[in-house]
């Protein structure tokens, strides 16, 4: 009997303690699955926080969109009462609140007081000094006087930069463990740590831009979409120097200095509407014309437009040789027009037989006259077409500059010498003959001439020289002048300038601009210097290219090659 009951009692002895064992190995998977699932929702917030910071790259980021992302996901890590965060501004505070359950105005008013006094305490700033402004978000009962019993902040820094405080609150005691406050903390880091990096990049990589940008002669304007508003971002030199704009740049200044020719506003609502760029030519600002395109910024390749770049190419000298091409050919025409109805009025008169010799004679000279203007003037089109489509020939034969110098002044000296207008020249000794398009040259001479003459007041002075330097010859004539406005110098040796210019009287105009593509086709080049009122000085270089020079002076650079090297 004795043994039977100690059987009894061993037995159900062993099936407690096997319960229990199995209890406590329940109990036992239970924590461990539960600190499982807790590791991997801390691990998935984590990389959830990292994606958002991803997402919200862009210049700046946009650090107040990651702090609200990195709070929302709180609620699946901690239980809580409401959740908090300030971010900080150099000027003032934002505080964001979320209730999640019946607190009263108490709670929310230490609330702030908590995450103020830990922002004085890391910041070093004065409490009382302070602006805050504050947006809680959920109902805040009257009913409700309890203060938080739990509560802890976690700041967020990138690099040295205090960025954020975000605090989680409870109206019940010992909520939070230390273990929970330590796990947060280091995700927070690893969010800071990150935000500094791709701080870090994007600082890099907009660097980069603003070189490139700052280089280029186009115009670039940024204007980025912040809080429903547009604000402006960036504007490079060409830019500021079109719109004529310093440092203190705000959008009001932006939109003002496109003028009342351009409504900024209206175009840049165009293009939210329609997300599509938008080309506008003809833009006059500043007393400049300008090619405007705007277009649309999307945030990476979503269709969410985050801001407005303008670009502004300043096409004042394409407009004025626009307007200078059609004063040309409207001038040609004009040209060409009258030898012509004086052709056809002298042969009308021919063709009449009750004209005497003497007046038929007389028909016969304005026919000479007119052909041959009609010639030149011809002649230089054709000129200026053949430079255009680079086949412009020169025929190069050893001849003496100086000679074709003098032959060129004589030409001119009667008309010079009615006027009363003195040319002298001055030729260089020493210039050897050389191979160059005396014709052609002669044409250059000619043209240069004939515009001192036109532009020399009666009783003036010219003066003509040739000299040689290095392995060039230099040919100057000067004249004493109405000289050339500034402005215009720039221009006088392209096609269209001299429709326009000074040198309109009385020809194409073309004489210039066929002076430079002959001298260019001898490899040598041509300026001017001019002052208003002052007078002019045309020079032109032409390359020595002859055979026996060139070996001269080979043979030159030999003999003080060998005395250097025996010195």
């Amino acid at each position: 009997m004795n043994t039977l009951i100690l059987y009894l009692l061993a037995s159900n002895f062993l099936v407690g303690f096997c319960a229990f064992i199995f209890f406590l190995q329940q109990n036992g998977i239970k924590k461990k699955l539960y600190g499982q699932k807790q590791d991997l929702s801390r691990k998935l917030y984590e990389i959830s926080i990292l994606n958002k910071i991803q997402q919200e790259l862009g210049y700046p980021l946009n650090t107040t969109e990651v702090v609200e992302s990195m709070v929302l996901s709180l609620e699946d890590l901690f239980s809580m009462s409401a959740v908090s965060y300030a971010i900080i501004f150099e000027d003032r505070i934002e505080l964001k609140t979320y209730i999640r359950e019946p607190v009263g105005q108490e709670f929310v008013k230490k609330v702030k007081e908590i995450i103020l006094d830990s922002v004085c305490g890391i910041d070093g700033k004065d409490k009382n000094k302070l602006m805050v402004n504050q947006d809680i978000s959920g109902m805040v009962s009257n009913k409700e006087t309890f203060l938080p019993q739990s509560y802890f902040n976690i700041p967020l820094f990138t690099g040295e930069r205090f960025l954020a405080i975000i605090n989680i609150a409870s109206k019940d005691k010992n909520v939070y463990k230390e273990e929970d406050m330590s796990m947060f903390y280091k995700i927070i880091d690893r969010a800071g740590n990150a935000i500094n990096r791709f701080e870090s990049i994007i600082k890099t990589e907009k660097s980069k831009l603003d070189s490139m940008l700052t280089s280029i002669p186009i115009g670039a304007v940024m204007l980025l979409f912040e809080n429903g508003s547009l604000k402006f971002s960036y504007m490079n030199t060409a830019a500021r120097n079109f719109l004529k704009l310093k440092d203190g740049i705000t959008t009001i200044h932006v939109i003002a200095s496109f003028g009342k020719s351009f409504d900024l506003i209206k175009e840049v609502k165009h293009i939210l509407k329609n997300k599509k760029s938008v080309v506008f030519n003809n833009i006059e600002i500043q007393e400049k014309f300008y090619k405007i395109v705007l277009s649309p910024m999307f945030l990476f390749e979503s269709k969410n437009v985050i801001g407005i770049s303008i670009a502004m190419e300043d096409i004042t000298l394409e407009k004025q040789i626009e307007n200078m091409r059609d004063n040309f050919t409207n001038m040609v025409v004009h040209e060409l027009r009258a030898p012509l109805v004086s052709i056809k009025g002298a042969v009308t008169l021919l063709s009449k037989s009750t004209l005497g010799k003497e007046d038929a004679d007389k028909m016969f000279e304005i026919l000479k006259e007119s052909a041959n203007t009609m010639l030149e003037e011809v002649g230089q089109l054709l000129d200026a077409a053949k430079i255009d489509a680079g086949r412009f020939i020169i025929i190069k034969d050893l001849a003496d500059i100086n000679e074709v110098v003098k032959e060129r002044v004589e030409t001119f000296t009667f008309l010079a010498k009615e006027r009363k207008i003195s040319v002298e020249m001055v030729l260089g000794d020493g210039i050897p003959q050389f191979e160059f398009d005396k014709v052609r040259t002669g044409q250059v001479l000619n043209n240069l001439l004939s515009n001192s003459l036109k532009f020399t007041n009666n009783g003036g002075k010219i003066e003509v020289e040739t000299r040689k330097n290095g392995g060039s010859i230099t040919v100057t004539i000067k004249d004493n002048g109405i000289g050339i406005p500034q402005d215009e110098q720039a221009s006088l040796f392209s096609k269209y300038a001299q429709a326009s210019g000074i040198f309109r009287k009385d020809s194409t105009g073309l004489g210039l601009y066929i002076s430079k593509g002959i001298i260019k086709s001898h490899g040598g080049k041509i300026w001017l210097e001019s002052s208003q009122g002052k007078g002019t000085t045309v020079s032109f270089t032409i390359p020595i290219m002859n055979a026996a020079y060139l070996e001269k002076e080979k043979h030159h650079k030999i003999i003080a090659a060998t005395n250097a090297v025996v010195n």
